[in-house]
Order: structure tokens, then C-alpha cells, then sequence
């Protein structure tokens, strides 16, 4: 049975539509970076480099550059007024389900699982290899398309 619930970029949009600034750019942040949760937990204002365009967060291990959020975080950053705390958030996944206001189901696993299945058509594996941070003897591109044959199976 399928762990993971497909999350759409529109549906995405949804959930963040009511939310505060600060809750918008974690919500997006994390789908459109395909970020693990210790990730997103372990970012600081310094791991964000603001381009023209885009905007590239350093990660331990990789850097992406997004397009998309980009404007939501530099406008969290810079009406950011907390001088003494050090990372952009604190979070676990129950928080971040509340926080979205959404079912137990739809989770940052699922974000990153969804985000996947997005690039999944456009990248070739090397890509997306260093865009999710994976080694490249993972099993984990390889288990996301089971997954989603799986669930297309079911569907039909």
C-alpha cells in the first residue's frame, strides 16, 4: 500500500494560500526543494543566497537553486526580526501538519515523494540523483516509481 500521498503543485498552493508568510515559505520551501525534514530544520539565513531570479540554498551535502519560492523567503527573511535564533524554523511533522491545516497523510515525505514524481518526467536520473541528495548506488528513485506504478495500478 501506498505511504505516500501525491501532492500537486496547485494543491500546494491551496494549502498555503491562508497561511502567514513565515508558514508559506516552509510549506513551499520543502515541496519545491524536495527537502528531507532535517533539512528544512537545519537551515539558517546564511544558506540562502538570493539571486536575480532565484534563490540557492546550501545544503550539507548539495545546493539547489529554486525558482519557486523564492519572493516567499525573501519576504520571511527580511521581515525576520529574531536576531538570537539561528535557524529559519523549527518543525516536525506533526507541527507541519497542523501548521497546513491538513490530513495525517500529507506529509514532508509526501512533499518530497510528490516533487519527484514532478521532476520524474523532465530530469534524467543523474539530476535528480543530486537534486534529492542521493547517493548514486540509492534504491530510493528506483522505489518512488514502484510506489507510483503501484498506485497507478490500483486507480485503474
Amino acid at each position: 500500500m501506498n505511504t505516500f500521498k501525491h501532492i500537486k503543485r496547485d494543491e500546494i498552493d491551496e494549502i498555503t494560500k491562508p497561511l502567514p508568510t513565515k508558514h508559506k515559505a516552509l510549506i513551499q520551501t520543502a515541496y519545491f526543494g524536495g527537502l528531507r525534514l532535517g533539512e528544512l530544520n537545519e537551515l539558517k539565513r546564511e544558506d540562502l543566497k538570493f539571486k536575480e531570479e532565484s534563490v540557492e540554498i546550501i545544503l550539507p551535502y548539495r545546493t539547489i537553486s529554486l525558482e519557486e519560492p523564492r519572493d516567499l523567503l525573501k519576504e520571511y527573511i527580511d521581515d525576520w526580526e529574531s536576531e538570537d535564533e539561528d535557524h529559519l524554523w523549527s518543525i516536525d511533522g506533526v507541527t507541519i501538519r497542523i501548521i497546513a491545516s491538513t490530513d495525517s497523510d500529507i506529509n514532508p515525505r509526501s512533499w518530497r515523494y510528490s516533487r519527484f514524481l514532478e521532476l520524474d518526467k523532465k530530469w534524467c536520473d543523474e539530476k535528480l540523483r543530486d537534486f534529492f541528495g542521493l547517493h548514486e548506488d540509492s534504491n530510493v528513485l528506483e522505489n518512488w516509481r514502484k510506489i507510483e506504478s503501484q498506485s497507478s495500478e490500483d486507480s485503474s
